[in-house]
């Protein structure tokens, strides 16, 4: 599954989201999840796979690298 996490305010996301087209859901940051502080997030855009725990498995695959990933975590299963 593939979600976004974003820094800005609701109103700046939603015109994102809207502007962009996003179907996926996105999640807002903030003082109470802290995922850009979980996930040690330095900038956008920023890609991780997680493990059904939650713990990060990978990080900023893009294109073949991340099919190549996503094809072998589908074998293990």
């Amino acid at each position: 599954e593939f979600i976004g996490i974003a820094e800005d305010s609701p109103e700046k996301l939603r015109a994102f989201i809207k502007k962009k087209g996003l179907k996926w859901p996105q999640i807002l940051s903030d003082s109470s999840n802290k995922l850009i502080e979980k996930y040690h997030i330095s900038g956008f855009p920023a890609t991780f796979l997680l493990d059904p725990t939650g713990k990060v498995i990978a990080r900023d695959l893009r294109g073949d690298d991340l099919k190549k990933k996503l094809s072998e975590l589908s074998k293990k299963i």
